[in-house]
């Protein structure tokens, strides 16, 4: 399933990295320019601190001098930008676009110095009493400087916001590192892990030991694949096993006729060794050894093996039936034993047989057949 997928998985632990990266990246960015916006408006309110003072001064000292109209002007434009927003000239010359003010303790500050503005401008024009003027001037440091007090603790405020948000982006990224590394150990390294020691068994030779379940993904797949990689070479080793004792105890047989033969017994001796050792090797039920007569006209059964040996001595024609193609073209025939004119085959009816030539030198000497009750022979 898709849902499953460790690609899919690991693909959102990387996705969500890299959100966090870009998000942590453009609020760090946006908090950092707002600090710089809230530097200079700070440095435009202590302006006004030093313009006032500046206007107290030349009005009391020189009234006539240019420079107070000036004074007059930055002061009131500055005021209002702060106030109103608007664009304002800094100390050094560069252009500021302000926002008004939204704060509602800076906004309360700034109406009261407009209002207290509005008066000491007055007087500053048509100065009449310089004990009052001073007076004035006083009380609108005293509240420029507390304007200037609450456009730091905003300033502050911002700080300690963007510390916030640097704490919980730094608790996101470990709570995604978290989820990534539980992603990785349990769907990757463990599985891998699993499938590495079953590699390992499978080189060793132990085939025995199923693959243990694995997650629904990739690695799980591949599981899959090699649990039954694993029961296919489970299969043929055994079959492969079996094949190798069979051939394994065909050859003894063999070697074990062929030692017979070297101690040279009697013919009936001999044959109802082939007899036996037919029956073993073949592992029928039975087994019955014919040979031909002085004229190559009649078989008769001179050794058997297991069931039907009340038919030794039985006698039958060599012209006929399955016996024919095995006597005169020296074929090995397979056929069930009902369709045999054969006395020793009619007795295990329904059974399959295979009919082989008994021969020395290409000269036919007999048949042996072997009779199977439950498993048929292969052609």
């Amino acid at each position: 399933m898709k849902g499953h997928s460790l690609r899919i998985q690991l693909g959102s632990v990387f996705l969500g990295f890299l959100l966090l990266v870009v998000s942590s990246v453009a609020v760090t960015f946006w908090l950092v320019q707002t600090q710089q916006n809230d530097a200079a408006i700070i440095n435009l309110a202590g302006r006004q601190r030093m313009l006032l003072q500046q206007m107290t001064r030349l009005a009391l000292t020189d009234p006539d001098n240019p420079k107070l109209e000036e004074t007059i002007a930055a002061f009131q434009q500055t005021l209002t930008a702060l106030s109103e927003g608007g664009t304002v000239l800094a100390g050094n010359g560069r252009s500021l676009s302000l926002p008004p003010a939204i704060h509602s303790e800076t906004t309360a500050l700034l109406d009261e110095i407009s209002t207290l503005w509005s008066g000491f401008q007055n007087q500053l024009t048509t100065p009449e009493d310089n004990a009052r003027l001073q007076t004035d001037s006083e009380t609108l440091l005293v509240r420029l400087d507390t304007a200037v007090s609450s456009y730091e603790r905003q300033a502050q405020a911002k700080i300690n916001r963007l510390r916030w948000v640097q704490f919980i982006f730094l608790a996101a990224a470990f709570l995604l590192l978290a989820w990534g590394y539980t992603i990785v150990r349990r769907q990757f390294i463990q599985p891998l892990a699993a499938l590495d020691n079953a590699a390992q068994g499978f080189g060793n030779g132990s085939l025995a030991v199923p693959i243990p379940a694995l997650p629904d993904n990739e690695m799980g797949r591949l599981g899959k694949t090699l649990e039954t990689m694993r029961g296919q070479i489970a299969t043929h080793r055994s079959s492969l096993e079996q094949q190798v004792a069979q051939r394994t105890q065909e050859l003894t047989t063999a070697f074990e006729f062929s030692q017979e033969i070297v101690q040279e017994l009697d013919s009936s001796q001999l044959l109802q060794s082939v007899a036996n050792h037919t029956r073993e090797l073949m592992q029928g039920e039975a087994v019955s050894v014919c040979v031909l007569d002085k004229d190559d006209r009649f078989l008769e059964l001179v050794a058997n093996s297991g069931a039907g040996s009340q038919f030794v001595g039985l006698r039958q024609s060599a012209a006929r039936g399955i016996v024919q193609p095995v006597i005169r073209e020296h074929k090995t025939i397979v056929a069930e034993g009902s369709c045999a004119s054969c006395a020793f085959l009619y007795h295990f009816p329904g059974a399959a047989c295979t009919t082989a030539p008994l021969q020395v030198r290409g000269r036919s000497l007999g048949a042996v057949c072997v009779i199977r009750l439950q498993r048929p022979f292969s052609n």
